[in-house]
């Protein structure tokens, strides 16, 4: 292996890195976003539920 094909291969490896390393960064921020969208969406359905049962506890008070 001459010097020069050294060099392109260790350009290559640097290059192979730097997107390993970009794929990384992106799939950390989709699984970050995902997990704040995931609790967003819990609470939602949460506070339907508690809203749904305040209203009928309260029906069912108002007819006895």
């Amino acid at each position: 292996m001459t010097v020069t094909e050294s060099v392109v291969d260790a350009k290559d490896d640097a290059r192979q890195a730097e997107s390993r390393e970009a794929l990384a960064n992106a799939l950390l921020l989709m699984e970050e976003r995902f997990d704040s969208q995931t609790k967003w969406i819990v609470g939602v359905i949460v506070g339907m539920t508690g809203i749904m049962i305040a209203v009928m506890v309260a029906m069912l008070s108002l007819t006895t």
